[in-house]
């Protein structure tokens, strides 16, 4: 971290910590929101779409290995 520091002309590396810690902050926020979001789709096909799809899936893994 002092490296990165030094690189932008800092004395110290608490900005470099302060921004890492925001960039990760940010990163998991989108991450929550993009599960959230996931989840509130549960349901909303039926078992037969599921099941259908799910044998489309498998097929497909099949031909790819």
């Amino acid at each position: 971290m002092m490296d990165i520091a030094v690189a932008r002309g800092e004395k110290g590396f608490s900005n470099v910590v302060a921004e890492a810690v925001e960039l990760y902050l940010a990163r998991e926020s989108s991450r929550a929101a993009v599960i959230e979001a996931a989840l509130s789709l549960r349901g909303s096909m039926s078992a037969s779409e599921s099941d259908s799809m799910m044998n489309e899936v498998r097929k497909v893994r099949a031909a790819w290995r």
